[in-house]
């Protein structure tokens, strides 16, 4: 499709009034309804801080500039991301100075934030249950920043009914995880408690594969 002399592809995710604006409109948004995109230019990325969401369509923004699939599955994608409050879509927002990226393959929610893979079990999300697991790895290896620190498989993070919906705490949980910060809150809790190891106190944390770790190997 063409507006004023420029060309929008039919499978376009983001677009801005042509000039410069700084206001962007992601695919699906009710002020571009039906792909009327005249006056129009689409944009490759959402630049946090050089751009400014749709009021519309906030949510969608952020979802579009990180999931490569965002067309392909925009029907599922706007569903999870309507559950999330607008609060935790801004925070969502702040976080993507990171290296975020979405994929949905199958029945599951994959999350890329910086290192770190994630993916959402949404198979029963139609009734608000949800099930996050975190990547497995080697605490030798990641503490010596090897690039190898990754293993096989994935284990179970829990849900704590922080948040109004399953699926929202689930992503804010992924968004907001820090490896240092969780290792010293875990250290602290075993230095209270020697004769337990760190995965019988909080076994979400941990997919250590050497010592007293444990490893948890799921799926």
């Amino acid at each position: 499709m063409r507006t004023e002399g420029r060309e929008i592809s039919k499978n376009f995710k983001l677009v801005r009034e042509i000039g410069g604006s700084r206001i962007v409109h992601a695919r699906g948004c009710e002020s571009i309804r039906n792909y009327c995109v005249d006056g129009m230019e689409e944009i490759s990325e959402y630049r946090p801080g050089k751009m400014r969401p749709c009021a519309h369509c906030e949510r969608y923004v952020f979802v579009a500039n990180a999931a490569k699939d965002y067309v392909e599955h925009i029907r599922e994608y706007h569903e999870i991301f309507d559950k999330l409050s607008i609060c935790s879509v801004r925070r969502l927002f702040k976080k993507s100075r990171r290296h975020m990226d979405l994929e949905i393959i199958g029945q599951r929610l994959y999350m890329r934030v910086d290192r770190e893979r994630w993916y959402i079990d949404i198979s029963l999300l139609a009734i608000g249950e949800v099930r996050v697991f975190h990547n497995n790895y080697n605490i030798t290896k990641r503490d010596n920043d090897d690039a190898a620190w990754t293993e096989v498989g994935y284990h179970e993070h829990q849900l704590k009914g922080r948040y109004e919906t399953q699926i929202e705490e689930a992503i804010m949980q992924a968004a907001s995880y820090d490896y240092e910060k969780a290792k010293e809150a875990h250290k602290a809790k075993q230095k209270n408690n020697r004769r337990v190891t760190f995965s019988e106190l909080d076994a979400e944390y941990w997919g250590f594969s050497d010592g007293l770790m444990g490893y948890q190997k799921m799926r």
